[in-house]
């Protein structure tokens, strides 16, 4: 139990932390940590929970700032037939996420390379009971975030969002690596449902509208994952050898990891509510 707790750290450090301007390995989400033992002081079971994932910082990091690690590990991961089955380059600039701006997308610093991180990544995953199907998967939606936010709209037709011509590339690229029918997203990214009467009929979004639907689709995707992998290292927990399911539970010890405080140009509503909870 005590390995898969340790070994959690690289985890929701790749898809939690993030380099700021004044951390190279800042906290962007709450986790609270339950440690639980018996009447001989033996740990006995643990559960991790996280709350107020920054999700504005998938798809936009401050200048000088990156998004979170697990983005550039896997470019940078060295993998390289894992980075070409997901329509990836190794460099980050080549993203929008990631080099929006003013963004860095250099190494996250603090003596640690990106490759560095991944290997630890990777390991910690692994011996956490991912399989090699659910780490295609998992790599899979990371790799459609970043492929999504290269995906632009026409801004001469406000009224009538249209993707443009040179983004057909990674529209086809979103679809491939999550198993989408051809021709499904641009609907979803251009239209929205309404009711007329008692008939559904699609209207057109505004090019403002549709930019905000492509970043809440991203956002989306990551958070989802990020809770998929808090349930995975609760499940892995949970199975640990050693422990004594039928152990009567005397004392449990919490354990807070609080949020990063910062002070940027611009704060978000999540860096508002992280600062107030720190404060």
């Amino acid at each position: 139990l005590e390995t898969r707790l340790y070994g959690s750290d690289p985890i929701t450090e790749a898809f939690g932390c993030a380099k700021t301007v004044r951390n190279d390995n800042s906290s962007r989400m709450g986790k609270f940590t339950t440690l639980n033992f018996d009447s001989g002081s033996k740990i006995q079971g643990a559960t991790l929970n996280t709350y107020l994932l920054e999700k504005t910082r998938v798809t936009t990091p401050g200048p000088g700032e990156r998004a979170y690690h697990a983005f550039y590990a896997l470019l940078r991961s060295g993998e390289a037939d894992r980075v070409s089955s997901l329509k990836l380059t190794t460099e980050p600039a080549d993203y929008f996420y990631l080099n929006n701006n003013g963004a860095h997308t250099g190494e996250p610093g603090g003596k640690r390379t990106d490759k560095m991180l991944w290997d630890e990544l990777d390991e910690a995953l692994k011996a956490g009971g991912w399989t090699a199907d659910g780490l295609t998967e998992l790599w899979a939606l990371v790799a459609a975030c970043l492929h999504t936010g290269n995906i632009n709209f026409d801004p001469a037709k406000t009224d009538t969002a249209t993707i443009t011509a040179d983004s057909a590339k990674w529209v086809e690229n979103v679809e491939a690596v999550l198993g989408l029918p051809g021709g499904v997203l641009p609907k979803v990214l251009t239209k929205m449902k309404m009711k007329v009467g008692t008939e559904m009929m699609d209207k057109d979004l505004t090019f403002a509208k549709a930019v905000d639907t492509r970043d809440a689709l991203a956002k989306g995707i990551f958070s989802r994952l990020f809770d998929k992998l808090i349930e995975q290292i609760n499940t892995s927990m949970a199975e640990a050898k050693g422990c004594d399911r039928n152990a009567t539970i005397k004392n449990v010890i919490g354990i807070v990891d609080i949020f990063g405080f910062e002070i940027f140009e611009k704060n978000s509503m999540e860096q508002l509510c992280i600062n107030f909870a720190n404060e």
